[in-house]
């Protein structure tokens, strides 16, 4: 089973539009490579941290469990 990371942009998006734009990849990356995959969970929305630094490193550990990374439209101009 393949491990996936989904990067995409998150700021100035609410949790809800956040996981509504991560099930559209989801049905993207089932239709590319079937349903042999599991997501990495790299929603951080319960924590506060004060600097986003924190949550890139946190990604970077997540990243690197991946096989497969998808970037969702838009990930270039995100700042993260």
């Amino acid at each position: 089973m393949k491990k996936v990371f989904i990067s995409q942009p998150m700021s100035g998006l609410t949790i809800e539009q956040i996981k509504e734009d991560r099930e559209r990849c989801i049905k993207v990356i089932k239709d590319e490579i079937g349903d042999d995959f599991e997501v990495i969970d790299n929603l951080q929305e319960n924590k506060n941290y004060p600097h986003k630094l924190y949550y890139l490193s946190e990604d970077l550990k997540f990243l690197s469990e991946a096989d497969v990374v998808f970037f969702a439209t838009g990930w270039d101009d995100a700042r993260g």
